[in-house]
């Protein structure tokens, strides 16, 4: 019994040593880092330009503001466009979003810590085996935790590649709208450029 006694100081410094060690281990693998993610909220870029209406029969200004609105409502029946009604948006290109630590820190950590305080917790005649179930444990929370930041980014990437494409949607029936404005403007006898 007094040799197990004697090892008893040894065996806690030990302890202590492991679980020091498997923190400071977590600490260096994954350090914090604060997540950014492109803005949520579009890039505004400034409307472009009305086009630039010429009479071509000597129409004059009263009849040009009458056409121009007329022309302006049919547009935007044809279109489904309203550019009084829509915010330009500059185009924007898909994204990808990693996680942050990347994928299999955190089963790495898992693995370490969890052999470390295996080993620290288990009998001395076990630590091996301690060790052994410590690792399998850790590696399996951490790999959760990998798996769980890869579908959050996931997530976060179909959100604003989602996003992107409603913006190009946008810009389409932008583009619908001009040119059945310049149709109805032209169609009335004016120049539209």
């Amino acid at each position: 019994m007094s040799m197990n006694t004697s090892n008893r100081p040894l065996r806690m410094r030990w302890t202590a040593i492991a679980v020091a060690g498997a923190l400071v281990l977590g600490a260096c693998a994954s350090p914090p880092v604060a997540r950014e993610y492109p803005s949520r909220v579009p890039a505004v870029a400034s409307p472009p330009p009305p086009p630039a209406i010429y009479p071509a029969r000597g129409q004059s200004e009263r009849q040009l503001a009458r056409d121009r609105y007329e022309c302006y409502q049919w547009a935007v029946k044809q279109s489904g466009f309203d550019p009084a009604r829509t915010v330009a948006v500059a185009p924007r290109p898909s994204v990808r979003v990693e996680p942050d630590p990347p994928s299999g820190v955190g089963t790495a950590t898992g693995v370490l810590a969890g052999a470390a305080l295996g080993a620290a917790v288990s009998n001395s005649r076990h630590n091996a085996e301690g060790a052994a179930v410590g690792a399998l444990l850790g590696g399996i929370v951490g790999a959760a935790s990998d798996s769980a930041r890869a579908a959050e980014a996931r997530q976060v990437e179909r959100d604003l590649n989602r996003q992107s494409e409603r913006y190009a949607s946008l810009d389409a029936r932008g583009s619908a709208y001009h040119r059945a404005l310049s149709a109805c403007l032209e169609g009335r006898g004016y120049t539209v450029k």
